[in-house]
């Protein structure tokens, strides 16, 4: 997969600027289709995993001791991006916008699908101070 996030979802402006309007948010800020793309990305490419593979127990290794299902090696995959891309850094920082951390967290606390992947409570964020155990390991 690409390194920058935005590549992972091509959706035209003129479709992000309809859904930014569904969803309240303003047309009018420069990073609007950068924000809408990393919170729709990891619904987006869990829909098009799930298409592509009909068994959802399919396992990819991740370690010797750990083996990932493709649910969950897509979240592992969505999180690392957003942290070490370092052109996002970069503009998170030239204009101060929420950290990465924040963003992971604050997308995959509220991420259903991530719940179910994970099989942790509802609210559980991708972090070592909750409860989730795949991802404190």
């Amino acid at each position: 997969l690409p390194g920058e996030p935005h590549e992972l979802l091509r959706v035209p402006n003129s479709q992000l600027r309809c859904l930014a309007r569904h969803l309240g948010i303003s047309q009018y800020d420069g990073h609007m289709p950068d924000q809408l793309r990393e919170l729709l990305q990891p619904s987006v490419l869990l829909q098009l995993l799930s298409r592509g593979r009909n068994e959802s127990s399919a396992l990819l290794p991740m370690s010797k001791q750990r083996k990932l299902s493709v649910h969950q090696l897509l979240f592992v995959h969505w999180a690392s991006t957003l942290c070490d891309s370092p052109l996002l850094q970069k503009r998170l920082r030239l204009y101060k916008l929420v950290p990465a951390r924040q963003r992971i967290d604050v997308t995959l606390a509220n991420h259903a699908a991530f719940h179910e992947a994970w099989h942790c409570p509802r609210g559980t964020a991708m972090h070592r101070s909750n409860a989730c155990p795949p991802l404190t390991a």
